[in-house]
């Protein structure tokens, strides 16, 4: 009996130390570091063992993203791990990149700068703006990348010596010959007349400079849109557009902000004197450096009743004004010269002429007149040699761009020999009047 009240009081003895020990070790607290990689210590924690940790607040870093508390490699959860050992959760984050965004605002295209934060800053040169003088840009530019991004707008002066050129014309499209040539012509004549030492105004010398040529696709609309930006970025002048659909739909801001406009080819009568044909709409500031329509048909006209033509057959385009307008003065200029004409209309959807030659060629007429731009008079031509004709054909300054048709290896004979385009009036001086004259007002093959 002795024995084993000593066993069970040694029993109890030993539960008595493994439940004080347990209690020792349940209420053993540690310490947890929170530092930066640096060593730098940020906030120390005290946490009794077995327990988990609140969760800190981000620590903000300048020009970093915080990517959270490491404990050696690891990143810590304090959601699913406890601590059981004094410890350091070390602070890790990933540099961020910034960028410098340039708007040049008319100047030549600049790269932005993408740079990790602090990363030494190496600006570009300085934009290039035609007829403008660079100042600064209207930021600070830091020598090194700041902790955000930058927007700088170069801040311009104009130059006293310079003469700003706007244009617009079709680069793309059924008439883009005429606009590509136009631009190069524009830029030929600046670059000859600047080496020649430039405009004398007033008895000062001024650069000229292109300012920017739109492509306006031949579209009025597009063409007016064109006109207000040119003069908002500070178009001294305007020349344009090239077709006359286009002009118009330019005049009325042109009339606007009063900015001269002189269009190289758009020949319609009315860009200059309006729809009344009187000084009532005289368009003061607009130009036009080309015959307009009605002169171009009625000096045809001319030039055949001088060739001996007594019978024409004028096949014209139904849809466009500037065919119209030149079909109208060559039969009202034929007719009074006695020559008998009969005409024909088709539309920009036909493409098949061949019916249309079918009565010319039947008909014993002596030249056939078609007043339309290249592609469709490189079709009616083509189609009409083909079918047997061998007599002239005429036309107006839209026939430039007929030979840029031709396919390669295509026989072009016909346009050699058959066709009778004359250069005219090729010394004839510009005129002072409203109506300045340019040396060609038909296209020779």
């Amino acid at each position: 009996m002795k024995r084993s009240l000593k066993f069970i009081l040694m029993i109890l003895m030993f539960i008595s130390v493994f439940t004080l020990f347990g209690c020792v070790q349940s209420t053993q607290i540690y310490q947890v570091v929170l530092e930066t990689e640096e060593g730098e210590v940020i906030d120390v924690i005290t946490v009794q063992n077995g327990k988990k940790i609140e969760k800190p607040l981000d620590p903000v870093k300048e020009g970093y993203t915080f990517l959270g508390w490491y404990y050696g490699e690891e990143i810590w959860s304090f959601i699913g791990y406890v601590v059981t050992e004094n410890m350091k959760l070390t602070a890790k984050y990933q540099i961020n990149q910034y960028t410098i965004y340039f708007n040049t605002n008319g100047g030549n295209y600049i790269d932005s700068i993408t740079l990790d934060y602090n990363s030494p800053i190496i600006l570009p040169n300085d934009p290039v703006r035609p007829g403008y003088q660079f100042l600064q840009w209207d930021v600070e530019i830091p020598t090194n990348m700041p902790g955000y991004n930058i927007i700088a707008n170069a801040i311009w002066e104009k130059s006293e010596n310079s003469i700003m050129i706007g244009s617009s014309g079709p680069l793309s499209g059924s008439v883009s010959i005429f606009g590509q040539v136009v631009k190069r012509g524009i830029e030929l004549a600046i670059e000859e007349i600047n080496k020649a030492g430039g405009v004398n105004v007033n008895g000062k010398m001024h650069q000229l400079e292109l300012l920017d040529f739109y492509n306006d696709e031949a579209d009025p609309n597009k063409a007016g849109a064109a006109l207000t930006s040119l003069v908002e970025k500070g178009a001294d002048i305007i020349v344009g557009a090239v077709t006359s659909g286009a002009t118009e739909g330019l005049i009325t801001e042109a009339v606007k902000h009063g900015v001269p406009v002189i269009t190289p080819t758009g020949t319609a009568d009315k860009l200059t004197i309006g729809d009344s044909g009187d000084e009532r709409d005289i368009r003061y500031n607009i130009f036009r450096a080309c015959f307009y329509d009605s002169y171009q048909g009625k000096f045809m006209a001319e030039y055949a009743s001088s060739q001996g033509i007594k019978k024409a057959f004028v096949l014209y385009n139904n849809s466009d004004d500037y065919s119209k307008s030149l079909k109208d003065a060559f039969v009202e200029t034929a007719k009074s010269k006695g020559i008998q004409v009969d005409t024909v209309a088709y539309s920009n959807y036909d493409r098949d002429f061949n019916p249309f030659w079918a009565r010319i060629l039947s008909g014993g007429y002596d030249c056939v007149y078609v007043p339309d731009y290249y592609e469709n008079v490189y079709n009616i031509l083509k189609t009409g040699y083909a079918k047997g004709y061998t007599g002239v054909c005429y036309g107006g300054d839209g026939w430039d761009g007929v030979i840029k048709q031709v396919k390669e290896g295509e026989d072009t004979s016909y346009l050699e020999k058959s066709l009778n385009i004359p250069l005219v009036n090729a010394s004839m001086t510009l005129s002072n009047s409203i109506e300045p004259a340019c040396s060609i007002a038909c296209f020779a093959i």
